[in-house]
């Protein structure tokens, strides 16, 4: 998706995400989507960043959550 959104015709590679999340959420009978930005949901935007370290191949596999997700999620908590 990253290089996705770096190509020049960024709203078809959009649209085809969207249509993407249209067609996966058919399967739920109700669901709700809500906007969080970064500053408000630190564990989603710390796992982003670590999906795109990823990206050199240095795969990475947790049998438990790695202690920088335990306090991006405390400090997400209300």
């Amino acid at each position: 998706m990253v290089e996705g959104l770096k190509a020049e015709n960024v709203w078809l590679v959009l649209q085809t995400i969207h249509q993407d999340i249209q067609y996966g959420l058919r399967s739920f009978e109700n669901f709700v989507i809500t906007f969080y930005s970064r500053e408000g949901n630190k564990a989603a935007n710390r796992i982003a960043k670590e999906a795109i370290s990823m990206e050199n191949n240095a795969h990475r596999l947790y049998s438990l959550a790695p202690s920088w997700l335990n306090a991006c999620i405390e400090a997400d908590k209300p």
